[in-house]
């Protein structure tokens, strides 16, 4: 199932912007978010139309109504909760196989992992990192130790 960006598009920013000096309105936002969010249309693989609202639960967390940027373009975070037995490492293949989708996202929507699904790369990294280190230190010593090429790399072969 994909949401139509145009719509989210307009239905996320349509009660963002404001005049010069005009306060940010303090309450009603989320309400008018989730309303315009929950009767979102969306369009199942087999053709079904249904409301966001019906397979998804919208929850806005509380903070201060700001537009967030990342290079001096808008930008919103979307989270997700992984249920049914799945994996962090099989969703996100899942979500990139459908975001190389030719055509999705369009040409002005720049996406990027991160969250969870990033932090575990980058432990990942870092492991191998350490694990080829480990390897050269003891390689090194096994050459002093040993005086010779050859007989620690067959030890550390085997």
């Amino acid at each position: 199932m994909l949401l139509r960006a145009n719509a989210v598009d307009s239905a996320w920013t349509r009660h963002v912007r404001r005049r010069p000096g005009e306060k940010p309105p303090n309450q009603g936002c989320a309400a008018r978010y989730k309303d315009l969010l929950s009767n979102l249309l969306i369009r199942a693989p087999n053709g079904h139309v249904f409301p966001l609202g019906n397979v998804a639960r919208i929850v806005f967390a509380g903070g201060q109504p700001e537009i967030t940027r990342d290079n001096l373009a808008q930008m919103a975070a979307v989270t997700a909760q992984i249920g049914g037995g799945r994996n962090l490492g099989s969703v996100a293949v899942a979500v990139k196989k459908v975001l190389d989708r030719p055509g999705l996202p369009p040409n002005d929507v720049h996406c990027r992992n991160g969250g969870a699904y990033k932090q575990q790369q980058m432990v990942a990294e870092g492991m191998i990192r350490v694990f080829i280190g480990a390897l050269i230190a003891e390689f090194v010593l096994l050459l002093f130790l040993y005086e010779c090429f050859w007989l620690p790399v067959i030890i550390i072969s085997t």
